[in-house]
């Protein structure tokens, strides 16, 4: 049985307003700005639509209300004020997190409904003054329960932001998601930016030398990625077991077959899967 939501109280100024105007809001930004998208051109990050953005031009040309939201705003994270007119609360799609550092971060993809619509939005590491603590509008889908449009969304996003949000393979010592979305994401990102596989294998290498001296790893996800891809748990061992026993980096299309970048690639989602907050 689903526990129903806590009241979430409205915060002023936003008493007035119900969740029609915040959507009403939220896609007048994002026509504004897929208006200047043509075809498939990305987007800038600093010019996306951002909730922030939603939070105040909800007010239309009210200036003493809006200049009241923004201040609001200044000591809010802007989740807390769109809290009250969601059904659900957002939840993560992506999630990055780092453990071995001084100073532990949270970051990554979130998404939530509003109407009929779904948004997936950037949730920065709060604290540190990032712009991104506006929390930008990275991609949309209709209807919401259409999980195959939310699919296709949320891997147009993903190719298109990882390196500015920090996603994996870029960044993320530790990533928290579906490992079949993540590893086609990933896939397709090593095809347009083949540079990046030699911190793929690194992290492989690592992990599975450095940090596994029984090969309990190495077998759990040789393990794994069988079940994952329906490749014979043998051939998935003995590829992790050349990239353990001194793969050098390659020039991987000329170097690997497509089952083994798939391997590979399945195995570092699995891997940074497995820890983190």
């Amino acid at each position: 049985m689903k526990t129903p939501k806590a009241r979430v109280e409205v915060v002023p100024p936003w008493t007035t307003v119900s969740s029609a105007d915040i959507q009403k809001a939220l896609d007048s930004g994002v026509a504004r700005t897929m208006g200047r998208r043509k075809s498939k051109r990305r987007i800038a990050p600093d010019s996306l639509p951002t909730i922030r953005e939603a939070l105040i031009n909800v007010f239309g040309d009210n200036e003493e209300l809006q200049s009241e939201a923004e201040e609001t705003l200044e000591g809010r994270n802007p989740e807390e004020v769109l809290a009250p007119f969601l059904r659900d609360e957002p939840k993560w799609v992506i999630r990055c997190s780092v453990t071995d550092s001084m100073v532990s971060g949270i970051w990554g993809l979130k998404w939530f409904v509003l109407g009929s619509r779904g948004y997936f939005y950037y949730h920065p590491d709060f604290g540190i003054g990032d712009e991104t603590e506006c929390l930008p509008i990275v991609g949309i889908w209709e209807p919401a329960n259409d999980r195959s449009a939310g699919l296709a969304s949320l891997k147009d996003a993903y190719i298109n932001y990882c390196e500015d949000y920090s996603l994996p393979p870029f960044m993320g010592q530790w990533v928290q998601g579906p490992t079949d979305f993540l590893a086609d994401a990933v896939e397709t990102i090593l095809q347009l930016a083949p540079s990046l596989w030699p911190d793929v294998l690194d992290r492989l290498r690592r992990d599975t030398k450095d940090h596994d001296t029984d090969g309990g790893l190495v077998r759990f996800l040789a393990e794994q990625v069988s079940n994952q891809t329906k490749v014979e748990e043998s051939t998935v061992l003995g590829i992790l077991t050349t990239v353990r026993t001194g793969l050098e980096t390659p020039a991987m299309k000329a170097r690997l077959s497509e089952l083994e970048l798939r391997v590979l690639v399945t195995a570092f989602v699995t891997r940074i899967g497995m820890g983190g907050f």
